[in-house]
């Protein structure tokens, strides 16, 4: 009798578990595991493989062409997108826990670009940020700060998602030495036909000792 109930008890489980994948198919719009062979079956667990990798980018610019256009450019790419069109709505829409990377303008309403990496990254220093801006003489500013990347528009698509990998795959422990300043080694893109000519060097800095933007600003300035 016994036997008779582990039998019954072993199929109930074993329906359950079938109904359980069917209905996950359906969810996921695909096919049934019911029916699908050994390759079939290893294709559906390549796209969910490829769907749990995916990475998402905060984009915050007060241009919606601009927004539009990036959005359509990255998840082009397989990058899943958030936006925000103001200093204020990037800081408060923030979820580090969905957020994987940051493309900042600079030139916002509301709150500067310079104080929305400031307030994000004092929180979260993991998460690496490209600047991208039309604003002129900004990357002195962005290597004292700590920024991963300061890309001059127009945006070079090409060396931008290619960025974006390095700083995705890139070691957390190099992220924050250069956001603590022992590392100083932001990237700098400018477009294509831009030359090189006339950047400044910016003077050394002590080992630990990351300036605030808003220092940086007001110390170029003068």
């Amino acid at each position: 009798m016994e036997n008779v109930y582990v039998l019954l008890g072993t199929g109930l489980v074993s329906i359950a578990v079938g109904l359980g994948l069917r209905a996950l198919c359906r969810w996921l719009r695909l096919p049934d595991w019911k029916w699908q062979g050994r390759r079939g079956r290893g294709a559906i667990e390549t796209m969910l493989t490829t769907e749990a990798m995916k990475k998402s980018v905060h984009v915050v610019d007060d241009d919606a062409a601009v927004r539009q256009s990036v959005r359509k450019v990255l998840e082009g790419a397989g990058y899943e997108v958030a936006a925000a069109c103001d200093g204020e709505e990037a800081v408060v829409r923030f979820a580090p826990e969905q957020i994987d990377l940051v493309l900042l303008d600079l030139n916002l309403p509301l709150r500067s670009g310079w104080d929305v990496f400031e307030r994000l990254t004092t929180r979260y220093p993991f998460v690496p940020v490209i600047i991208i801006t039309g604003m002129p003489n900004q990357y002195r500013t962005a290597l004292a700060a700590g920024v991963g990347a300061l890309m001059e528009k127009p945006i070079d698509v090409p060396a931008l998602l290619k960025t974006m990998g390095e700083l995705l795959t890139e070691p957390k422990e190099a992220r924050l030495r250069r956001m603590c300043g022992y590392q100083q080694d932001t990237k700098h893109l400018r477009p294509p036909n831009a030359s090189a000519t006339g950047q400044m060097r910016l003077p050394p800095i002590r080992p630990g000792e990351r300036r605030r933007p808003d220092e940086l600003l007001r110390w170029s300035e003068g």
